[in-house]
């Protein structure tokens, strides 16, 4: 996928996620939610353990209830600080439900979309993303959580001749931004 297809696919999914938040007539004021994820992709990668930084952005909107709908991009380099970043993006669905009394938020979260990853001898390797993730934030105000986050992914579409694993494990923490 080109850099310009997948801005298209990035701009598209940024007005459908504006189109979400907007409330129809008569109805209760959805809350939003900016994400700033960094953290590590871990993955096997020529037989050894591959830890790539990469740092995400996620923007989602409440869609019934406890059920969000969002859109991201991301970033995935070889080393810090960021070095020849690649880059990526998708949709997400997400169920994340408040505790009460607590300020706890768990998450659960599908989402899918497109990754560029680096792979061995400076080659890197575009592929569908699907991933699942588990997360708890710490509400510290109304408007404020700090995040933890676990995945699992699964790449499809690489190249037989692609020496990175099929499946990978991800691990970030940031801050998650609310408002209505």
């Amino acid at each position: 996928m080109s850099s310009l297809s997948l801005t298209r696919l990035a701009c598209s999914a940024l007005v459908a996620a504006a189109v979400l938040a907007s409330p129809t007539t008569g109805e209760a004021q959805r809350r939003a939610r900016l994400d700033a994820q960094v953290g590590a992709h871990i993955a096997e990668a020529a037989g050894e353990r591959a830890v790539r930084p990469v740092t995400r952005l996620h923007l989602s909107v409440e869609a019934a209830g406890p059920l969000e709908v969002g859109v991201y991009v991301q970033a995935v380099a070889r080393d810090l600080p960021l070095r020849s970043p690649l880059f990526g993006g998708g949709i997400s669905f997400a169920v994340r439900p408040e505790i009460p009394v607590t300020r706890l938020r768990p998450l659960i979260q599908a989402s899918a979309g497109y990754a560029a990853l680096p792979g061995d001898q400076m080659r890197s390797y575009g592929t569908l993303d699907l991933a699942v993730t588990a997360g708890l934030a710490v509400e510290l105000t109304d408007v404020v959580a700090l995040e933890v986050r676990a995945g699992h992914h699964w790449l499809l579409g690489l190249p037989d001749a692609a020496t990175l694993h099929h499946r990978h494990w991800s691990a970030s923490g940031g801050l998650s931004f609310t408002w209505e």
